[in-house]
Formats: structure tokens, sequence, C-alpha cells
């Protein structure tokens, strides 16, 4: 089976999409089985599906951290990570209520929390759950399908979970930003989960690491109207993304 998934990501390198059906054919299996394989593939950041094709994966210059596995990403800008977390507890009052998304900013964000008075947290973070588990904290964890390279649950489910709930905050990353200040990541089931996080949120915090402003994925779930506050390190921010923040009135905080 592994062979055949490389098979399928060798021929995306020569052609960027292709339909199931002719991956069926080229590789001699059956539909259900291709269709498996890509899904399997689709999980781990590495395809898109399409209507009845496959695509090969958004490529920039920032391809290989967008793709690399949870425990290896969670270890990296560990330094700026921190600095931003506990930043982020400026904004985090008594008997709050938060929605904290998936990801490694997102789990800095809950051992930060571990020694906060009590508040009560929204989130589909299998990690930030866990960790947030023997704390005096009310934790909720999104049910739904579990995506593996981000250890978070994803999906219909999971969205409609968030959306019975209404918080004061959201505390949510981003895979990459766009020149217009609008927030994107790699798979179209990790934008929905986080599309409602933002939509069912007083105020929206947007912890970035400076090197996301140079970075951008495929599918949007934010535009810089949405944005209440962001926060991140130095240097600063290109300018035509300054101009941005001005225009909106976001408040631009730096953690180091």
């Amino acid at each position: 089976m592994e062979n055949r998934k490389q098979k399928i990501l060798d021929i995306l390198e020569t052609c960027d999409e292709i339909t199931i059906k002719e991956l069926s054919d080229r590789l001699d299996v059956s539909l259900v089985t291709i269709r498996k394989d890509v899904s399997k593939l689709e999980a781990k950041g590495m395809v898109v599906r399409k209507h009845g094709s496959v695509a090969k994966a958004t490529t920039t210059h920032n391809i290989f951290q967008q793709f690399l596995p949870y425990r290896l990403r969670k270890i990296t800008k560990v330094e700026e990570k921190t600095k931003i977390a506990a930043k982020v507890m400026d904004y985090i009052e008594p008997e709050d209520t938060i929605f904290l998304d998936a990801g490694s900013s997102a789990l800095a964000v809950a051992n930060e929390l571990l020694e906060k008075e009590h508040i009560s947290i929204v989130t589909n973070s299998i990690c930030a759950a866990n960790l947030l588990n023997d704390s005096n904290h009310s934790v909720y964890l999104a049910g739904g399908t579990v995506l593996s390279r981000g250890m978070c649950t994803i999906g219909s489910e999971a969205e409609s979970f968030i959306r019975k709930f209404y918080c004061k905050k959201a505390i949510i990353s981003t895979t990459g930003i766009r020149k217009d200040l609008s927030l994107t990541v790699t798979l179209d089931t990790e934008a929905g989960v986080k599309k409602a996080i933002i939509e069912s949120a007083e105020t929206v915090i947007l912890l970035a690491t400076d090197d996301k402003f140079y970075n951008s994925s495929l599918f949007e779930f934010c535009d810089a109207s949405q944005i209440d506050i962001i926060i991140t390190n130095h240097p600063s921010p290109p300018p035509h993304i300054l101009r941005i923040i001005e225009e909106y009135d976001i408040l631009l905080v730096y953690a180091d």
C-alpha cells in the first residue's frame, strides 16, 4: 500500500493533477482502493482532492514546514511560540470563555493556561485537551474525524460541536498569511473548523510567528476584517501587511 501511495505522488510530480479514474487505470486497482489511498494522503496534507480528481498540494518556499508531522512541527520555533503564548495571558481573564484551535502554538498556550484561574476552554486540539485534563479549567473537546498530522479533530461533527458555543475569545493560529492579511491552511477540512471558531467568538486573537507573514497555503478561513489582535515576534510584518493592520484597526502586539 505504501508503495502504491508513493506511486500516486510520483505521478503527480509529472502532471500536477489527475482524475481518480485515470489513477485507477494506471495503477490497475479499483476506484475504491484509490479513493482510500488519496484520503490518507490528503490527511497528511500531501495531496488535495477535487471533484473527481486529485492534485498536488500547494508549493511555497516553506512547504517542508507545512507538511512536517506534528511531533516535529511542535518543536520548531519553540522560544518564539513560548513568548507569544505567554503574551496571550495578558488577554485572558478569570472565568473567561475561549476557543483554542489546534497546532503547536495552541499547545504552547495550553501550557501557559495551566497556572491561570478557572476558565472554560473549547478546543479541537487533542494534545491541548490532554494537557489541560488535570487543570482546574472546564475543557470541551470537539469530536469528529482525527487528523493525525495535526493531532486534532476536523469535519462536520467538529464544526457542529463548536457552533454550539459562543466564547469571548478565539485563539487561533495559521499556516500562512496572504498579502491581503487573509489567513490560510493546507486542508479545506482544517479551514472549516477554524471558520466555525471565528464565527462563534467575540474577539479573535491571531498567534503568528514572523515566518507566517511570508507564506501562504491553499484554503482561506479568515480575512483581515475578522481579526482583532495579532500577537507575533519581531521582526515586524512587511509594510503592506502593516498598512492593512492599520486600515482595519487591528491591535498588533509584539511578544518580545
